[in-house]
């Protein structure tokens, strides 16, 4: 049922080698069908709705994936960025093709993660309440920068000695009990172990390592805040919700050109309330990649960013209030709120889509100095 695929995808693109040629739509073909087909036996599995899902994901700053325009290799490939949660599969197959950089997942049931060799190139990594205990192919990603394990079954954490760029790990409520793997690492600047069964003297010279090792780490210990795990896996919900919001918000437009920033669900507004009373403030890096876009989106226009009340935008709202940001009464513009967020970046959790965004605001605002267009910004240094 494949061979005229496979001569077609031949004839459009000669300059591949034949090998790359039957591997890429092979694996395109094997995609596409898990996508929507179902499970094969020994293949992916995914729920009915991970096309939708991935749908949404696809390139966020770029065309639009009308749903009736079938899934290829080539939308696959402009995957960077993508948030699940309450999913089930088997493998990591299905990323074969894609240019992933960020992948979270929420609550997902993972079968086999032999396949995760696939994600190479990835820097962020979050697998929480998945039910991991083995992290050994872990050491497959070489450039990954942020992990985050928390509430799984990991005891053996050895694995991670080999990822010598890791800046950020949280490894909240697993059954660690050995810390030596981390004496390896020279780039860390936060780790959190709260809830693990570490024994305190045994582990006082590789925590004192650790922080020799890196200078500057900020190390948690002990118990998390006294919550609930009802109130936990509500918390861990919530910020599922934040997390694919902020990855996949789109802009409405007004007359073409002025954008506003996404509608904010029912279903938003309670994750962003239920996150603010508890003690994980992940959410906020991605509010802030939001915001950065939405900036992004604005200037590109040459047009001036909006001024804020309180009590308009929840996202806002949720955002300033965690971060100490006073709104005057005249409001909070955008350019402040952007500003902050640019010179702040080291106090928010790291993020590769925070990153990204960041670096699309400065190569638009170098672009706009090249037209002799100037920010807000630059306009009141000048003016000094």
């Amino acid at each position: 049922m494949y061979r005229v695929p496979i001569v077609l995808f031949a004839v459009c693109i000669p300059a591949m080698s034949p090998t790359y040629e039957l591997e890429a739509l092979s694996s395109m073909e094997y995609a596409l069908h898990a996508l929507r087909s179902g499970p094969e036996p020994n293949e992916l599995v995914f729920s009915p709705s991970i096309e939708h899902i991935v749908r949404a994901h696809l390139s966020p700053d770029g065309p639009v994936l009308k749903d009736n325009v079938p899934l290829n290799l080539h939308h696959l490939g402009r995957l960077t960025a993508l948030s699940l949660h309450d999913q089930t599969f088997q493998s990591f197959r299905i990323f074969r093709n894609t240019r992933l950089r960020s992948l979270r997942m929420y609550s997902c049931q993972i079968e086999d993660f032999n396949g995760i060799e696939f994600l190479g190139g990835i820097k962020e990594l979050h697998l929480r309440n998945c039910q991991i205990k083995d992290i050994s192919m872990i050491t497959e990603l070489s450039e990954l920068t942020s992990l985050s394990l928390t509430d799984n079954l990991v005891a053996d954490i050895s694995a991670l000695s080999r990822c010598r760029v890791l800046t950020w790990i949280d490894l909240r409520n697993n059954r660690i009990e050995s810390l030596s793997a981390l004496r390896q690492l020279r780039t860390l600047k936060y780790v959190d172990l709260r809830d693990n069964p570490l024994g305190a003297n045994s582990n006082d010279g590789d925590i004192q390592a650790i922080k020799a090792n890196n200078p500057g780490v900020r190390i948690l210990l002990g118990k998390q805040s006294d919550l609930s795990q009802a109130h936990l896996n509500q918390l861990l919900s919530a910020r599922a919700n934040i997390a694919e919001f902020a990855l996949c918000g789109r802009f409405q437009y007004t007359d073409g050109l002025f954008p506003f920033l996404p509608h904010v669900s029912d279903e938003i507004s309670e994750a962003l309330t239920c996150l603010g009373k508890g003690d994980d403030k992940e959410y906020l890096v991605d509010i802030a990649a939001l915001l950065m876009k939405y900036a992004v989106e604005i200037e590109r226009y040459y047009r001036p960013g909006p001024v804020w009340s309180r009590g308009e935008e929840p996202l806002l709202d949720a955002f300033m209030d965690e971060v100490g940001l006073k709104v005057n009464l005249e409001g909070m513009p955008l350019q402040y709120i952007v500003n902050w967020i640019h010179d702040n970046r080291d106090r928010l959790a790291p993020s590769f889509v925070l990153d990204t965004q960041i670096e699309r605001y400065d190569l638009l605002l170098l672009e706009l100095k090249r037209k002799g267009i100037y920010g807000p910004r630059d306009k009141a240094q000048d003016a000094q």
